[in-house]
């Protein structure tokens, strides 16, 4: 009697599939807890940071939001 010990859906068999929902979500939560940790000893430092992240924020979506602006003149009207 022959039993099939293979896994289904894991990423270790070499096929290249994704992650699976279980390793996601463990994966989620040991970073949310490290960036806790992170956040918790150096929150003044995080603090100084902010107004610089936000103007580096600023060109980013500036040049990302502008993807779906088409610059056609001819927008159902003729003369």
């Amino acid at each position: 009697m022959e039993h099939d010990l293979s896994v289904r859906g894991s990423s270790s068999n070499g096929s290249g599939e994704p992650l699976s929902r279980n390793a996601k979500l463990a994966l989620l939560s040991a970073l949310a807890i490290v960036a806790f940790f992170v956040l918790r000893e150096h929150w003044s430092h995080a603090l100084g940071l902010g107004p610089y992240l936000l103007l580096l924020l600023c060109p980013l979506m500036h040049l990302l939001g502008h993807r779906h602006h088409h610059h056609n003149s001819d927008d159902g009207r003729r003369a």
